[in-house]
């Protein structure tokens, strides 16, 4: 297979194994919510953020780093071993502090338990980026997605599996979390057979130059753990300061919403390797970078207006009566998210040219926001105003990280004279078929929008072309950009 097949084939599996695993997911959390109930899965959720910032303590940023010195050399896995090696030992670490953290936050016997056993997932699952995260390096690094994409589904067809059998063992909160533990186990186990057995990777315990990879992954290291914080501070400040009930609420407009961030994920794994090429050999990474955002965009603005007109109703369908008070929420977290993917992949590029000091300000800065303006508004406004802080301080991050990126020479013009056409023409349809009843709204919206992209030509002939070129139909851009 040739180079250029082969990454049109990472391409595919990348796209379709998140597509699935999101699918999946929807699922398995919509059941999770109705058969828990509102206040369950608040606890279920609350446990869950204290796991997640945890887990970004123990990571220290290290699989961006080994990702980038494993794309320029591809002859080992030196790095990979160090890496390992370090998550290894923080891993005991922090499942230390955890349990002395556990003391404070007043945890009785039965959550101390759980939530030691869904630490245990921070190894086994891809969800915490972790472990799994950093086996997945030689897959990406020579573009072979498609298996560990293959492992990640078939983890989250087992947890759908033991979701649909929790009524029938009449399971509570203490059920689901041994199913989200274990139904990663078999995905865990094939991705490691499949590494010996592809790559002839062998691991072995070193510490070689790990003082180096710690000091560069430091400024990451700081990212991953205030954004973890970023992304879970709302509801664990939701459960203290308000009610589990409330957390409960919030909580489905969140997992409706988190899922959608696979995309920023996937682009950035399919072009990050380009992206460090083109930087270290002085070739102009603006080409990428406006096109990369320039689909984000398009793709974030699309959920949120079709979200946006009919949240109510697709809150009560997915979720139930119980969650309606979800949907205001669910609107301005989603919101939050067009602003979310163009500071994300922003930050990947400042990861790729040894900028990482800008990643930890923007968490910094995002973090002190956050914490500040959700314990002066969630006494007043409950979900509310956790969903209104995350769109003001997404708003405000993305501010900031459009200021730096000047410093790196990039050239911004994703955002032009179609693109404003785009959203006038979407926003008017959209709200027109809004009045549709929803399976009817949810089938045509996607059309119309699909419809549009291609007749405002938001896409110029050069930008399908790489575009396509990455599913070897580079051939189509032409007649594309003349529809």
């Amino acid at each position: 297979m040739t180079k250029q097949n082969k990454s049109s084939v990472n391409v595919l599996s990348i796209f379709i194994g998140q597509f699935s695993s999101l699918l999946i997911n929807f699922f398995s959390v919509s059941l999770t919510a109705r058969y828990l109930g509102v206040e369950d899965y608040g606890t279920f959720n609350y446990l869950l953020a204290v796991v997640f910032i945890a887990s970004k303590i123990s990571d220290l940023g290290l699989s961006n780093i080994i990702f980038r010195e494993t794309s320029k050399n591809h002859s080992g896995y030196v790095h990979l071993n160090v890496g390992i090696s370090i998550r290894m030992i923080t891993f005991f670490i922090v499942a230390l502090l955890l349990n002395i953290s556990i003391l404070f936050l007043q945890f009785d016997s039965e959550k101390t338990l759980l939530i030691n056993i869904f630490f245990l997932s921070t190894i086994l699952s891809s969800k915490f980026m972790t472990f799994r995260d950093m086996l997945d390096i030689p897959y990406k690094v020579n573009l072979d997605m498609m298996y560990s994409n293959i492992f990640n589904v078939i983890d989250n067809f087992i947890f759908f599996g033991l979701i649909l059998l929790l009524p029938v063992f009449n399971g509570g909160i203490d059920y689901v979390i041994l199913a989200y533990v274990f139904s990663n186990l078999p995905g865990f186990i094939l991705l490691i057979v499949f590494l010996k057995k592809r790559y002839s990777f062998k691991f072995q315990f070193s510490l070689n130059r790990a003082g180096w990879i710690i000091k560069q992954s430091l400024p990451l290291a700081g990212f991953l753990i205030l954004i973890s914080i970023f992304n879970q501070v709302d509801i664990f400040l939701l459960t203290l300061l308000d009610s589990e009930k409330a957390t409960g609420i919030y909580s489905v407009a969140s997992r409706l919403i988190i899922p959608l961030s696979i995309l920023p994920t996937a682009i950035a794994t399919t072009f990050f390797p380009k992206i460090v090429y083109n930087f270290q050999n002085k070739i102009d990474n603006s080409n990428i970078y406006n096109l990369i955002n320039k689909i984000l965009f398009l793709f974030s603005a699309s959920m949120a207006l079709i979200v946006t007109f009919k949240a109510k109703e697709i809150i009560m369908l997915v979720f139930g009566l119980q969650y309606i008070q979800a949907y205001t929420p669910s609107i301005y977290l989603i919101w939050s998210f067009v602003f979310l993917f163009f500071s994300y992949i922003s930050l990947d590029f400042f990861t790729a040219l040894d900028k990482q000091i800008f990643n930890l300000q923007f968490a910094f800065l995002v973090v002190i926001l956050s914490i500040i303006l959700l314990l002066l508004f969630i006494p007043l406004y409950s979900f509310n105003a956790a969903g209104g802080v995350k769109l003001t301080v997404s708003l405000i991050g993305a501010g900031f990280v459009l200021f730096h990126l000047k410093k790196i020479k990039l050239k911004i013009y994703f955002f032009d004279k179609n693109i404003l056409s785009w959203i006038v023409i979407c926003s008017i349809l959209i709200y027109i078929i809004s009045y549709l009843p929803l399976y009817l709204y949810v089938l045509i919206a996607p059309i119309i929008i699909f419809i549009i992209t291609i007749r405002a030509h938001v896409f110029k002939e050069e930008e399908l072309y790489i575009l396509l070129q990455k599913f070897n139909k580079e051939h189509w851009a032409e007649k594309i950009s003349k529809w």
